[in-house]
Formats: structure tokens, C-alpha cells, sequence
């Protein structure tokens, strides 16, 4: 789906202008509180205007989100291949369930929020919010589907 999405965005005419000087730097996956559907965002980066524009699909259309901004952190951020991707989305999520299954047993995950980015590699940054409301805060290689990094971001502290 990801990579169907991308094309349908590359190819849009709407886009058409932007698409020739931007390249895609990373994915975030969106969900609608109410309603539990989730969408992916697509973050291009213009070299022309050295800032973002974002894109969604809904409806089997390409719509580019009401906002852009320039980019701080990077002067030229890393290409997302997109098309190199090796994990599915759901494959991604298992990973990461199993391994808050094995590290938290007796708790729940409430919310997974999901990125994909370049850090030399296709990285998955999946960040959970578990239903005590600690934040865990983890990095799984897209090539091997190993995890790089898991860490506590966030507890809740009661007094």
C-alpha cells in the first residue's frame, strides 16, 4: 500500500511542479482519534524552497496538507527509497507488539504512533504509549528487522 500510495502522489497532476524538485524524506502514519483509521503522510523536501510539503490520500485522491515548513535540522535531508522498503506495516507492528510482550507483559498498548526515515538506512520509528502511559520509544531496522534501539522515552509519575 505505501508503495502504491508514493506512485499515485509522484504521478498526481496536481502536484506535478512540486514532484520535479522534491524527493520523499519520510512517512508518518496518522489516525483519526474518533474513528481508529489511520492514513499515511508522505514528506517530501523541495531543493527549490528548502522546506517540506506533506501529502495524503483520501478517497483515492491526493491532497497536499495545509502546511509546509522550512527545514532546520538538515540542509539536505537523506532520500527515503521507498521503494527498497522490505517491511510491511503490519510486519513492522508485530515486531514491535512481540517485544513489548516479552519486556511488558501485563500491559497494553493504547497507541503506536509510526515513522519511517533515512538514518543511512530505512529506519521504523515506532513510538508506543502503553495504557500505565509509559512512552517506549522504538527503532527497528528495515533491512533485518532487528531492533536498534528501545528505550523508556516517558513514565507517568503519580504523587
Amino acid at each position: 500500500m505505501l508503495k502504491e500510495e508514493y506512485q499515485q502522489i509522484l504521478n498526481s497532476e496536481n502536484f506535478r511542479a512540486i514532484m520535479r524538485s522534491s524527493y520523499l524524506v519520510s512517512l508518518f502514519r496518522n489516525e483519526e482519534p474518533k474513528t481508529n483509521k489511520s492514513s499515511w503522510e508522505y514528506n517530501f523536501y523541495s531543493r527549490e524552497g528548502k522546506c517540506i510539503y506533506s501529502f495524503f490520500i483520501n478517497n483515492n485522491t491526493v491532497i497536499l496538507k495545509d502546511t509546509n515548513f522550512t527545514l532546520i535540522k538538515k540542509e539536505n535531508p537523506e532520500e527515503l527509497k521507498i521503494m527498497n522498503l522490505k517491511l510491511e506495516e503490519k510486519e513492522a507492528e508485530a515486531h514491535v507488539k512481540y517485544l513489548l510482550g516479552t519486556k511488558y507483559k501485563d500491559e497494553r498498548v493504547t497507541k503506536m504512533i509510526i515513522s519511517i526515515e533515512m538514518d543511512k538506512t530505512i529506519i521504523w520509528n515506532i513510538t508506543t504509549v502503553l495504557k500505565n502511559l509509559t512512552i517506549i520509544n522504538v527503532k527497528l531496522s528495515d533491512s533485518n528487522s532487528q531492533v536498534i534501539e528501545d528505550k523508556i522515552v516517558s513514565h507517568f509519575i503519580s504523587t
